[in-house]
């Protein structure tokens, strides 16, 4: 997919606050965000001077990294942005040394599963229950309960 020429990807500066309400549409809960989104590389996508996505980067390991957040602005989806970030996240990941790069959705996220695969990523795992037991208010996306989270992954090294 051709790059936006009006989508400007860069890290956030740590001086930098993170876009919050960005985060949230990636994952509803703060205490979770909270969690990991100091200790990630935060990647933004910019038209002009506004963000309009964002994507958390996090080592799980020496050589494993995990995308913990992935968003788009709903008034920017659909527009190949997401894409542009994931692509944008691998490269990074790649730099770092990462052999493996994870991510997660829940099994209700049925935009995101296809995303992800078209992405390169494969599924390897599911974890029963997790967003039931993990999150204190119940998440219902496109009509269906989101109560378990589908795992993925891609190898980065031929």
């Amino acid at each position: 997919m051709k790059p936006r020429d009006d989508v400007t990807l860069r890290l956030l500066d740590p001086a930098e606050t993170p876009p919050t309400a960005l985060l949230l549409l990636g994952d509803e809960s703060e205490t979770m965000i909270g969690k990991y989104v100091s200790n990630a590389d935060i990647l933004i996508a910019e038209n002009g001077s506004v963000i309009i996505g964002v994507c958390a980067i996090a080592e799980n390991t020496p050589t494993t990294g995990e995308i913990k957040n992935i968003a788009v602005a709903e008034d920017h989806q659909g527009r190949g942005i997401g894409m542009q970030l994931l692509q944008h996240a691998i490269m990074l990941a790649r730099q770092k040394g990462y052999v493996t790069l994870e991510i997660a959705t829940g099994n209700s996220g049925i935009g995101q599963l296809y995303l992800y695969q078209k992405a390169g990523f494969e599924m390897t795992g599911i974890d029963r229950n997790y967003f039931v037991e993990n999150y204190p208010i119940p998440i219902v996306e496109n009509g269906i309960p989101c109560k378990h989270r589908v795992r993925l992954k891609m190898d980065l090294v031929p």
